[in-house]
């Protein structure tokens, strides 16, 4: 049987939406300015101090509004050559028809709050869901303008996006 539409949930930490990382990081002796390769990872020590510093830490009905003003604008039948690999601007291929992106209620598991998000379209692209969230969480938490989202949609721009981690994805339905 061939599938019309699927569905997609992404389960969003919440304390991804923290408005001041790097405050949080200064907060806490993490110079991560001052490494050399900007890009490695954390020690274990760092990670502790994040852990304990983000404990508890709740989303803003203001920060869940902006996910959701992002997450909106991915709807309708846009061009996603940015949020996959291997595809030029413009390329019919990277054209995609998305139904709705919505998020749900946040729920507490472990005192770690977690925000669902729904996807509904009619396939999807190898990365593009982890990609949108990405970029949505980005604008979220005020770290990118809303706008940069039409730059990334646009059928001629091109633009590196970060990947969202893998764990948060789920496949909720296909019909």
């Amino acid at each position: 049987t061939q599938r019309d539409r699927v569905r997609y949930q992404y389960m969003v930490p919440s304390f991804l939406l923290h408005p001041d990382w790097k405050g949080l990081m200064e907060q806490n002796h993490i110079q991560v300015e001052q490494r050399e390769n900007l890009k490695a990872p954390l020690s274990e020590e760092e990670v502790q101090k994040l852990q304990t510093a983000l404990q508890g830490y709740r989303s803003t009905e203001e920060s869940r509004k902006l996910l959701q003003a992002a997450l909106r604008k991915y709807e309708g039948t846009k061009f996603y050559h940015n949020y996959t690999r291997g595809l030029a601007p413009g390329q019919a291929q990277a054209q995609r028809y998305i139904q709705s992106f919505d998020v749900q209620k946040p729920v507490v598991m472990e005192d770690v709050e977690w925000i669902p998000t729904q996807v509904l379209g009619q396939s999807f692209l190898l990365h593009q869901i982890r990609k949108m969230i990405s970029v949505a969480v980005d604008v979220a938490r005020k770290a990118a303008p809303l706008e940069v989202m039409d730059k990334a949609l646009s059928k001629k721009e091109t633009m590196n996006i970060n990947v969202a981690p893998a764990q948060g994805l789920f496949l909720e339905m296909s019909f």
